[in-house]
Formats: structure tokens, C-alpha cells, sequence
């Protein structure tokens, strides 16, 4: 089982680690120093004396995410920008609970850091592209309207809201158009 184990944490792609309520980490694998852009975990478990400060782009989210983590909680996905060793900036995603004693208390912090920055990148294109369509859509003198397969408005621009008199584009978006 150990040995499972050891082959999982040294050969998974995610992030894994364990860290100190303080801001250290006891473990990382390798798999976490090169997201972080450092030579080995042991460079990074050495060189990290503050996860807040050093990784963290808004220091202030360590605090919230220990806050949380003191009451309780376990956190899935909670996105943050973070620093690599160089200081360039990366998206991460991160699982994390707090592993406890017999009498509840709180002996470490352990998880997973997943390299987001290729889907955040994504949605911020997806998001550019439906403002620019959203301004020429609005931007039209011609009404323009969307609608599904059963005849309902899907959208419609204030121009054709015009056109028919209608005051907004709630009331359109509740016509049938058959």
C-alpha cells in the first residue's frame, strides 16, 4: 500500500501537498515543484517559507481559505492567481482539508493544486466574444431577433423591441412568435 501510494504522489500530474497552518509545507510532489516552476520538492519545501506571500497573488486568500478550513470545512475548487518561483502569475484550482488529531485538532493541511490557466484563459475569450456580440447585437438599427424551434423569442435587440412597441425585452422574450 505504501508503495502504491509513493508511485501515485511522485507521478501524478496535480499538485499534491501537505502544509502548516503557519505557511510551510511538509510535502509537496513533483508534480506541485513544477507548476511552481521549482527544480524539486525538496527546492520548493525549502524555499517556501511563506505559502501566503510567496505563492499567493492576493495574500489574503491563505487567510480566508485557513478561516475556513479552522471551521470546519473542506474546499473544492477554490480558484486562485498564484506565483511561480520566477514570479509570473498562473491560475490554479485547489481541493484542501484539514487532517486532525484524535481530539480535533488541527494537525496539518493537505491537498491538490490543478494548472487552470489554459481554462481561464478560455472563458475570458468566451466572455470578450459575447460582449463584441452583445454590443453589435445592441448596436443594430435593424430589429434582430433569435428564437428557439417552438417559436419563442431567445433575444431580441432593443431595436425590434422598438419596432413592435414593446416597452422591454422581458416582455418580447415572453411572446410566441407563431
Amino acid at each position: 500500500a505504501e508503495e502504491k501510494y509513493r508511485n501515485i504522489f511522485e507521478n501524478a500530474i496535480e499538485g499534491i501537498f501537505q502544509s502548516t497552518s503557519d505557511g510551510r509545507f511538509i510535502s509537496v510532489n513533483p508534480g506541485m515543484a513544477r507548476m511552481y516552476g521549482y527544480e524539486s520538492p525538496q527546492e520548493m519545501i525549502q524555499k517556501v517559507i511563506n505559502i501566503s506571500s510567496q505563492l499567493y497573488v492576493e495574500p489574503e486568500m491563505r487567510n480566508d481559505l485557513l478561516h475556513r478550513l479552522e471551521a470546519g470545512e473542506k474546499i473544492t475548487d477554490f480558484e486562485s492567481l498564484d506565483y511561480r518561483k520566477d514570479r509570473s502569475t498562473f491560475w490554479t484550482s485547489m481541493n484542501i482539508q484539514a487532517i486532525l488529531d484524535a481530539n480535533g485538532n488541527i494537525l496539518h493541511y493537505e491537498g491538490t493544486v490543478e494548472d487552470i490557466t489554459n481554462r481561464k484563459m478560455a472563458q475570458k475569450v468566451l466572455l470578450e466574444s459575447e460582449e463584441r456580440y452583445r454590443a453589435l447585437l445592441n448596436g443594430m438599427l435593424d430589429g434582430i431577433y433569435r428564437s428557439s424551434h417552438n417559436g419563442r423569442f431567445l433575444d431580441v435587440n432593443p431595436a425590434m423591441i422598438k419596432m413592435f412597441g414593446y416597452d422591454s425585452k422581458d416582455e418580447m422574450l415572453a411572446l410566441d412568435i407563431k
